[in-house]
Formats: structure tokens, C-alpha cells, sequence
């Protein structure tokens, strides 16, 4: 197979003028040409090499496609994924979907509870998450963040972190039997 970025024109002109000094400079010229285009591709190949792109990259495309949640402080991992979904989640803005996919890409898992599933007022709705990573600067973060991707009429209640707990449990029983004697004294 030819390597393109490493094949030479004056290796398929016809042998009778690979030794023609101007032959051989048309074809240097063009190879420094290809060379220069070949380079460029590399460059513009942003989105099909989007998980392996510069990070100062991922925040010049965000800013280009107004990522909805997008913040320099995140990880680059978090950032490449916010960038490559972008798109998306236009056109699932105000979902629930859209909700949930957030949740899971800034804190791992969790799930939206919409108001009818836990009793509370119409248009409310509560994240419930297991990380317990979650502090409460990333709990505002978050809240800053939501208010781009729900519906308008949403009104975030409270980002719920239900975390459990492996533990044994030992139960203990007694058992007495015997006779009864009631004695009263009259009188």
C-alpha cells in the first residue's frame, strides 16, 4: 500500500525523464505542495479526531458551537464529550432526555424524578444521583448549568444523593417456656 504523506512523484514519472533536471524540479515542487496540503487535512480533521484534539481545541469549538454547559474549569474528558454532543442537545433542549443526558455527563449517573413520581408541585422535578463525589460547588455549577438545557417551566427542587452501604446483619433469638403462677392475696 502507498503511504501518501510519504510517496514522491518523480517515483511514478516514466523512467526515461526521471533524469531530467526540470522534471525533477516540477515534481519537487509539487511534493512540497502536497506536502503543505496533506499538513492542512490534518488540521481540519477536528471532528473525526474529536477525542484526540488539543484541549485549548475543545474551548475554541465550544465557544464556535455555544456549548450549552461548558466550562474551561471541567475535565478534558468531560469537555471532549460536551463538545461531541453538542449538537444533539439542541435539538433535545427542554427534554427530559436532554436533562438526563447532562446529569450523567457531569456527575456519572443519576436520573431525573419528575414531580407526579414523588409528590411535588406540577413543574418540579428533583436529580437523584449515587456519586459521592458531588459537593456543593458542583451542586451550583450544575444549577447554573441546568437552566440552558430544561424546559423554562422546570423548576429544579433539589439534587438528591442516595448513597448505600454494604453491611451484615446479625439477628439473635431467645426462647423461654415454662409455667405461669398467678398469686393474690385477698382480703
Amino acid at each position: 500500500m502507498i503511504d501518501l504523506y510519504e510517496s514522491k512523484l518523480v517515483d511514478i514519472v516514466p523512467p526515461h525523464t526521471k533524469c531530467d533536471p526540470k522534471v525533477q524540479a516540477f515534481c519537487y515542487a509539487v511534493d512540497k505542495q502536497v506536502q503543505k496540503i496533506l499538513n492542512r487535512c490534518k488540521k481540519i480533521a477536528i471532528w473525526s479526531n474529536l477525542m484526540e484534539v488539543d484541549e485549548s481545541l475543545l474551548d475554541y469549538l465550544a465557544a464556535e458551537l455555544r456549548t450549552q454547559y461548558y466550562s474551561t474549569s471541567l475535565s478534558v474528558e468531560i469537555k471532549r464529550e460536551l463538545v461531541a454532543n453538542t449538537l444533539i442537545w439542541y435539538q433535545k433542549a427542554g427534554t427530559v432526555a436532554a436533562v438526563e443526558e447532562l446529569v450523567t455527563t457531569l456527575f456519572g449517573e443519576g436520573k431525573v424524578n419528575e414531580w407526579y413520581d414523588y409528590d411535588g408541585s406540577p413543574h418540579h422535578f428533583k436529580i437523584i444521583t449515587s456519586n459521592p463525589n458531588i459537593t456543593g460547588d458542583t451542586i451550583q455549577e450544575f444549577r447554573t448549568v441546568i437552566s440552558q438545557i430544561k424546559r423554562k417551566t422546570a423548576i429544579l427542587d433539589t439534587v438528591e444523593i442516595a448513597l448505600s452501604a454494604v453491611m451484615n446483619t446479625y439477628y439473635g433469638f431467645f426462647l423461654h417456656t415454662g409455667e405461669s403462677i398467678t398469686f393474690r392475696q385477698e382480703g
